[in-house]
């Protein structure tokens, strides 16, 4: 048994270091996708960095409840390990392919090596984490897809197809007669169309000069162009936009409360052989914390200080700027 038991603490190890080491992997991509003003993308990593603060707190805490078993060996994470940081475009890939391996392949075998050693509550945790990182690999898919098709940045609707037998989305504008949900294996019948609009809350419009095409961003970056007709960021000029309310791709999941001790975890259901990580209590002890699902928009966040470009110079300013402002550097009017 000491083994079996040795394996299971390596999973719980790893999945730990895992967890904290991509949550920070997804902080720094927020930060970049920020500083190309992508405030949309921003929010929304940031918002995945917290869900793998929640997965690594539930490893570390099931590690804590059988490590007194075994000893714990020294363990390192090499360089070649860490995923490298590309722009934003690249930083979504690498994301999407970080969350397919963690639902496909990490959790689900953690899973079944958990009930091999009669670790039901460990497994029943590992599966609730898989089927949290499979929906968030769907989110990310859908994400970098609308990156590439420069939706992200234009006020338009979303076309997103939803499984009702699994939960698994997909962005397509129509699907085929012959379609199967490539998660359960339903067919078309069970995918209900949704149109999804994309939020940015209370941002600017920028609009191009050459051909009118208007983008939604705080600021646009270094070495935008237009994605209509290809002109640089010089050719754009700003107008205030109107705030927009709609939300995207919510997480649609409840705030469960443990009566005994506080503690909250986030997901739409609690398994039946659910137990409290920090006082062992049963799913029986847990409560909805609000009637309605927590429901995270990804809008744009005020902030006390905006970074402002000069279309001019290309100077940026880090103020809050009244609408008569003009460039210190070269009195350019923004």
């Amino acid at each position: 048994m000491e083994n079996i038991v040795n394996k299971t603490i390596k999973n719980l190890k790893f999945a730990f270091v895992h967890e904290s080491q991509i949550r920070c992997l997804y902080e720094i991509f927020a930060q970049r996708a920020s500083k190309e003003g992508y405030t949309l993308i921003s929010n929304f990593l940031e918002d995945m960095a917290s869900n793998k603060q929640q997965n690594a707190y539930w490893n570390y805490m099931m590690l804590q409840k059988i490590a007194f078993k075994v000893p714990i060996e020294e363990s390192s994470v090499t360089f070649e390990d860490i995923p490298s940081i590309g722009n934003t475009s690249q930083n979504l890939l690498t994301a999407m392919k970080i969350e397919d391996y963690e639902w496909r392949v990490m959790y689900k075998d953690y899973s079944e090596e958990a009930l091999e050693e009669r670790y039901e509550e460990i497994a029943s945790r590992f599966q609730a984490i898989s089927e949290r990182e499979r929906k968030f690999f769907e989110r990310f898919k859908i994400f970098s897809e609308l990156f590439d098709e420069n939706k992200l940045i234009r006020n338009e609707s979303v076309v997103v197809w939803e499984c009702q037998g699994c939960g698994f989305q997909i962005h397509k504008e129509s699907l085929p007669d012959d379609w199967i949900c490539p998660s359960c294996g339903h067919m078309k019948s069970y995918f209900q169309k949704k149109y999804l609009n994309i939020s940015q809350g209370s941002t600017d419009i920028w609009v191009c000069m050459e051909c009118g095409e208007e983008v939604y961003m705080k600021n646009l970056p270094e070495g935008f162009k237009c994605p209509n007709c290809g002109k640089s960021n010089e050719y754009f000029r700003r107008k205030k936009a109107e705030n927009i309310t709609d939300d995207i791709f919510s997480v649609s999941e409840t705030i469960w409360e443990c009566m005994e001790c506080g503690n909250e975890v986030r997901m739409k259901e609690i398994p039946e052989n659910w137990r409290c990580i920090s006082c062992g209590k049963p799913k029986s002890y847990f409560k909805r914390k609000s009637g309605k699902p927590d429901t995270t928009k990804y809008a744009f966040k005020k902030r006390e200080k905006a970074i402002w470009y000069c279309p001019m110079c290309g100077r940026e300013v880090e103020i809050e700027l009244p609408e008569d402002w003009t460039c210190p550097y070269c009195g350019s009017k923004v």
